[in-house]
């Protein structure tokens, strides 16, 4: 079971990670700031902004991105062990992240994470 919680602790200060540097891409600032998106991240932006703004209000510019980061990191990670969860049981044969032309390199983190608990999870259970 430790090695379990160990790899949960990792994947999760990955997305931790990652996800401010996706809201850089579409513009959100660490300090509250919007700028332009990056090419690409318009859609994204126009998606995440007007969540990190309704809390923005009660807690502040920061911390409604800190928030977005924790709650999104941790839905993230619970839908990647869902996805491999049903693998386990046989009730999906795969998972496969795929990059689209339009989402350029957003899908690698995904891959990444996937990758980490697949490699983590594939001797669990057998003993």
């Amino acid at each position: 079971m430790a090695d379990l919680e160990k790899t949960i602790i990792q994947i999760r200060e990955t997305l931790e990670k990652s996800y401010p540097l996706l809201l850089k891409q579409c513009g959100i600032t660490e300090n509250g700031d919007y700028r332009e998106p990056a090419t690409g991240f318009e859609e994204l932006r126009n998606q995440i902004l007007p969540i990190i703004q309704a809390d923005e209000k009660q807690l502040g510019a920061k911390e409604a991105r800190n928030k977005f980061v924790q709650e999104a990191s941790f839905t993230t990670l619970n839908r990647l062990v869902g996805l491999k969860v049903m693998e386990a049981r046989g009730l999906i044969e795969r998972t496969y992240v795929t990059k689209s032309i339009d989402t350029g390199e957003r899908a690698r983190l995904i891959t990444f994470i996937s990758a980490a608990i697949h490699r983590r999870t594939a001797n669990l259970g057998r003993g």
